[in-house]
């Protein structure tokens, strides 16, 4: 009798913990781009209004690496570069950013969740690494939990 409750509450609990963690994937953004339609972008990236604008939107700069310090064995060739995303946002319980997500091409190609429990001990900074040629778009979305999906493109 003991092992089948404790049965019983290990699968609730692991049933649980799969649909939560499935909301929060599809939360941040969906497959083939198809929640992007809702991303606001600034009217001039090169100067962004003060407040909405200037918190939200996230700021996109690409460093070229050496290969060899990121690439072993057979891995083909190709520029591999570091992409930093950053919003210049607080972090409070009330008001964070949750997450930033990173499109190439118009794929997902990273996404990576800040902590909803204790937003206040995360700041909006990710780098990726990734290999990217020439005529390449970037696009990072933060999402804020107050105000919704912010982008911001870039050509490499």
């Amino acid at each position: 009798m003991q092992n089948t409750v404790r049965r019983s509450f290990l699968k609730t609990t692991l049933a649980g913990a799969l649909a939560a963690a499935s909301l929060q994937r599809s939360a941040l953004a969906a497959p083939d781009g198809a929640d992007l339609m809702d991303v606001k972008f600034p009217k001039d990236p090169a100067s962004l209004q003060p407040g909405l604008e200037a918190a939200h939107t996230p700021a996109l700069t690409l460093e070229k690496l050496d290969r060899t310090s990121v690439a072993y064995g057979k891995t083909p060739a190709g520029e591999f570069y570091r992409v930093n995303v950053q919003a210049k946002h607080e972090a409070t319980r009330e008001h964070h950013i949750f997450g930033i997500a990173l499109y190439l091409n118009g794929a997902l190609l990273a996404e990576h969740a800040m902590s909803q429990t204790q937003a206040e001990a995360s700041l909006p900074v990710v780098s990726f690494v990734q290999r990217l040629k020439a005529g390449d778009e970037l696009l990072a979305v933060t999402t804020c939990n107050v105000h919704g999906k912010w982008g911001r493109r870039a050509i490499v």
